[in-house]
């Protein structure tokens, strides 16, 4: 065809079952007008450049969106909320931070929290306990010119059989 071609209404254009071609276009934008189905287990590939999806993106609940090259490019997001419905993990040596001049906050469920690196409370922050227990299974150090006082109240100091030095 070396023209322009026109299919009538009610008509398809297509390639034969069995035919193994391919549709290019020019270098011109293409529009389709009506949804766009890639049938059986072929593949949509793109070019190099950016992909704009204007409306929502739904992946099969039997499929995981990834990245084919390890290591190479980043997923942002926008400003919104993200909800993250199932377990999430990070990779070995890959951090998970909120940026310095970040103002949020890192909240939880009510399940039991395990840190395994060693805790820093940065600055001159608050670390603040709720009215439960608190247990400290090792040796406690306080550093030097601070105090270890009890708040007004009728608590009492307990200590256990060893020996008690008063300085």
């Amino acid at each position: 065809l070396n023209g322009y071609t026109t299919v009538a209404t009610g008509k398809n254009l297509h390639t034969t079952s069995s035919g193994s071609g391919t549709f290019p276009t020019g270098t011109w934008g293409v529009t389709l007008n009506g949804n766009a189905a890639i049938a059986g287990t072929t593949s949509f590939i793109s070019g190099t450049d950016v992909i704009s999806l204007n409306g929502y993106v739904a992946v099969a609940t039997d499929k995981t969106p990834l990245m084919t090259v390890p290591g190479i490019g980043s997923l942002q997001m926008g400003t919104g909320t993200v909800t993250l419905n199932g377990h999430t993990t990070v990779a070995a040596r890959k951090n998970l931070h909120m940026t310095d001049s970040g103002t949020g906050s890192f909240k939880t469920g009510t399940g039991a929290i395990t840190l395994n690196g060693d805790t820093t409370v940065a600055s001159t922050r608050t670390f603040t306990s709720g009215s439960g227990n608190v247990q400290l299974n090792g040796h406690v150090t306080i550093a030097a010119d601070k105090n270890f006082e009890m708040a007004s109240g009728s608590g009492a100091f307990t200590s256990g059989t060893g020996t008690v030095a008063l300085n």
